[in-house]
């Protein structure tokens, strides 16, 4: 065998290693190599931006600058990217950072946009990745459209609007009232939906209407419109009453008003509404679903008709009827209160609602009588006055009025100081500065007249006067008003004939006479003759007195009795007693007689000295 030369075998070496020389080298020499990098970027998830999935599966897009996705790895990195439509090899690379925009060609419909990637080694896709959808940047193509007049109604139809891309899903109506409106946004939207036609209603008749009927794609777009217009014309149906019945249900009725339910329909609306139980009725009102009506005033059976019309005129001909029933329980007295309510149907003064007045009857029958009812006319009742003091006299200043009267009140209005019982008509008159008596004067004199102070010293034969005591004597008691200041009593004594009496102050009712008048200080005998008055002892000798001038307006036979607290000073024809009488609180002044005829002619009391 012949062996091959050395030159020989390293050429077939050379010859046989996948890295030429270089690589032969390297298994000559036994030395390992990294392998080399031949394959192109891994291309995932290629996706359009903003596109819209349609049921078919198809993405759209509404605009030529679309933005392309994608996730794209390499070991040797990503260094650019070619982009084109249409064509079968690229060489203009860009950088790539995850996405790129994209201008698309001009024209609507399906778009195929080719991507080739390269890595760091060069490596180049081999084939284009392609994303695939549709461009769609305008509105459906629009139709045809139609106004149908019915009476009453407009009925509006639509065909032929088409769209190549995505396809028509649905429609816009637009309104408006003596105009075409400009586009669909414009207006009154009346409709949206994928149907082709409406019944419009609730038109003005005689008015002239626009409307303009769009046609919307499945991305949104909204085409130019188609635009009709009609005038509506009246509706000829007069309505049709579906219900007609009191609200309550009841037929059978016990008073005259009843609440009707009237519902209708009608094309247009119900304008007006006429009740009655007779025809021709003339009444007519606005419509409402609701409504009282009152029954004619006879109780039994009563037909109540109705008529509606509509907005265009058209009536019924032919009423509803609604059969009802009247019962009115007895109303005796006429006064539109029956017996169910009236507490007294024999009396048409007395009823519910009527006024209450004081006559001790319950005039409006709500169960309480004259004060007790908050109603009561207060101008019926009677005038009482305030009582505070409870001395009996009301005072004028406080007036109410009443059917009773009332604890504290009394019917008269004579009391000049009502928070003082000793402040009365009638009281003593006192020398205190006020009107004790209410007659309007202060501290004024008493002036009683002779036939009211004359005894005749036979007991229970005084006259008009006041006698106590029994036997010979008899005693006119004069009140004596008890206070700080002083009070005069002065007497003008008649000449008797031979009498003797006697002065001194004492409880009323107590006994008079001369034993009565015995212990010191509490009491005078006087003997009156044609010389005068003379103060006399109990053995009838006379005590002689001081002289001294009379004081004013006094004369013979005159007695001046002065009273302080506790003393009264005697004054016989101007001269003064030695002894003063005492005086207790609550006693009264006392004459008292013996034989013969007293009289005294006048007696004052007074105030000043």
């Amino acid at each position: 065998m012949t062996r091959p030369s050395p030159a020989l075998t390293l050429i077939a070496l050379l010859t046989a290693c996948d890295g030429g020389v270089e690589g032969a080298a390297d298994a000559l020499t036994g030395r390992s190599t990294p392998k080399v990098d031949l394959l192109p970027p891994t291309v995932r998830n290629l996706a359009v931006a903003d596109a819209t999935a349609l049921q078919d599966g198809r993405k759209v897009v509404t605009s030529r600058d679309v933005v392309i996705s994608a996730d794209v790895t390499d070991l040797n990195g990503i260094t650019g990217v070619c982009v084109g439509e249409g064509l079968k090899d690229c060489a203009d690379f860009s950088p790539w950072q995850g996405q790129i925009e994209v201008e698309l060609s001009p024209g609507e419909g399906q778009k195929a946009v080719q991507l080739w990637f390269k890595d760091g080694r060069g490596n180049v896709s081999p084939r284009p990745h392609v994303a695939r959808f549709w461009l769609d940047r305008f509105g459906p193509e629009d139709g045809e459209a139609e106004a149908t007049l019915r009476p009453g109604v407009v009925h509006l139809d639509w065909w032929g609007f088409s769209d190549e891309g995505v396809g028509v899903v649905g429609y816009l109506v637009a309104q408006e009232e003596g105009r075409i409106p400009t586009s669909c946004a414009d207006g009154t939207l009346i409709y949206a939906g994928e149907g082709t036609g409406m019944r419009v209603t609730d038109l003005t008749m005689d008015q002239r209407y626009g409307w303009r009927i769009c046609g919307v794609d499945a991305v949104g777009h909204i085409s130019t419109g188609v635009v009709v217009e009609a005038v509506p014309y009246p509706e000829l149906v007069a309505p049709e009453v579906t219900t007609f019945a009191p609200v309550d249900g009841e037929l059978a009725r016990t008073s005259r008003p009843v609440d009707l339910l009237i519902e209708a329909k009608d094309d247009s609306p119900v304008a007006a509404m006429c009740l009655s139980t007779s025809a021709p009725c003339l009444d007519w009102t606005a419509y409402s679903e609701t409504a009282r009506f009152v029954l004619p005033d006879a109780d039994g059976a009563h037909t109540v008709y109705l008529w509606l019309e509509d907005a265009h005129g058209n009536r019924m001909v032919n009423p509803a009827r609604l059969n009802l029933s009247l019962t009115r329980p007895v109303d005796a007295d006429g006064d539109g209160a029956d017996a169910t309510v009236d507490c007294d149907d024999h009396d048409a003064q007395i009823r519910p609602g009527a006024l209450e007045v004081c006559n001790r009857v319950d005039d409006d029958c709500n169960g309480l009588i004259d004060d007790d009812d908050a109603g009561l006319l207060v101008s019926s009742g009677l005038i009482f006055y305030a009582d505070a003091d409870g001395d009996g006299w009301g005072d004028p200043a406080r007036v109410a009025r009443a059917c009773q009267i009332q604890p504290g009140q009394v019917s008269n209005s004579s009391d000049c100081d009502d928070n003082d019982a000793h402040i009365r008509p009638g009281a003593p008159e006192a020398c205190d500065g006020g009107d004790n008596n209410c007659d309007g004067n202060v501290d004024e004199d008493q002036l009683t007249s002779s036939e009211l102070l004359y005894f005749t010293g036979d007991a229970g034969e005084a006259g008009d006067g006041y006698v106590l005591g029994g036997g010979t004597w008899g005693a006119a008691h004069l009140p004596l008003a008890s206070g700080e200041e002083r009070e005069q009593l002065a007497l003008s004594l008649a000449r008797p004939a031979g009498a003797t009496f006697a002065l001194t102050f004492a409880e009323r009712g107590a006994a008079s006479g001369p034993t009565a008048l015995a212990g010191e200080g509490q009491g005078l005998r006087l003997r009156v003759d044609d010389a005068g008055v003379h103060v006399v002892g109990t053995d009838g000798d006379v005590i002689n007195v001081a002289d001294g001038d009379l004081p004013p307006a006094m004369g013979p036979r005159s007695v001046l009795v002065l009273v302080e607290p506790g003393f009264a000073h005697i004054y016989v024809d101007g001269m003064p007693v030695a002894e003063d009488l005492a005086i207790a609180e609550g006693q009264e002044f006392v004459l008292a007689g013996e034989g013969g005829t007293v009289e005294l002619p006048s007696a004052l009391w007074t105030c000043a000295i």
